[in-house]
């Protein structure tokens, strides 16, 4: 496999329209199937608004890195920072009245844990080999 072509680079607030642009052709491409429009309206809008994004962004609970291959943008990872990771299972537990699993080995943990949450690349283009690119 061929790694020279591909970068990435972290995501600021002015990535946000290139994070989006890819979104609305690599999400509705992998979901169209099991999703109907008005659910894919309601996905995109939760998780790819402006103000998710931005505020995702800007406060740092979400590290966004942009792929680039052969300079171009091609693709996208979101990352979950440890604390916010450890927020989100304290909320999703206590609206299921459960435990939050794993929240101490988390916390014990002499290494950060990240949550990827999002891994997206655009669409297979006829001039680019994902194969061997990625």
């Amino acid at each position: 496999m061929i790694y020279d072509n591909v970068t990435f680079k972290k995501c600021q607030i002015k990535d946000i329209p290139v994070i989006v642009k890819i979104a609305f052709k690599a999400f509705p491409e992998t979901f169209s199937s099991i999703l109907n429009h008005e659910q894919m309206d309601y996905m995109m809008d939760m998780m790819y608004g402006n103000e998710v994004l931005t505020r995702d962004i800007g406060n740092g609970d979400q590290n966004y890195f942009l792929m680039y291959f052969n300079g171009d943008p091609c693709g996208y990872i979101s990352i979950t920072t440890p604390d916010r990771f450890i927020r989100e299972r304290i909320e999703f537990c206590h609206k299921k009245n459960g435990s939050p699993a794993n929240i101490q080995v988390i916390r014990d943990s002499k290494k950060p844990v990240y949550l990827l949450h999002k891994v997206y690349l655009l669409p297979k283009k006829k001039d680019v080999n994902w194969d061997v690119a990625c």
